[in-house]
């Protein structure tokens, strides 16, 4: 995961989750309205700066990733692998678009089944995520894994607010 953090106060603003992976570079867009995140697995994810919303997920490295840059007019992101390619992407706004609706769809199809997971304790919603990764496709394990931990931080937050609100 990587934090947004407030410059003045030192406060986390914000958790972008979503890599399976420990992230291994990440970079602010030149007109700082999004950020781009690379990791081991594979992966790199653009995310809007503002609402921490991932609006893209770029896939089709073999290794983990080593690198990620915007080019100086935002237009595009490169990345860089330690399978030696480095991959050129558009980030055009109708591209981004697309893919932040293809996210969205694949959240609104699995957020019924996590949901069901949280039926139980949160092992058991680990060890539901684990065996749903032998069966469900990569990307939608990817996002059925960020809802969980998007789920269970939510669950956390709420149980911080409710022991204050008691004391």
């Amino acid at each position: 995961t990587a934090r947004i953090w407030d410059s003045l106060t030192g406060e986390s603003l914000a958790v972008l989750k979503g890599h399976e992976g420990e992230l291994t570079s990440v970079a602010f867009s030149p007109d700082g309205t999004r950020v781009a995140t690379a990791s081991a697995d594979k992966t790199a994810r653009l995310w809007d700066s503002e609402t921490c919303e991932s609006l893209a997920v770029l896939t089709g490295h073999e290794g983990p990733l080593s690198s990620i840059a915007f080019s100086p007019d935002g237009t595009c992101a490169a990345t860089a692998s330690w399978d030696n390619t480095a991959r050129l992407w558009g980030l055009s706004n109708a591209e981004i678009h697309k893919n932040r609706l293809t996210a969205r769809a694949t959240r609104s199809r699995l957020a019924p089944t996590v949901d069901a997971w949280f039926a139980g304790d949160l092992a058991s919603v680990k060890a539901k995520l684990a065996a749903a990764k032998a069966t469900m496709p990569p990307a939608d394990w990817r996002e059925a894994a960020n809802l969980v931990l998007i789920k269970a931080q939510q669950q956390r937050d709420a149980a911080k607010a409710a022991a204050a609100d008691d004391k």
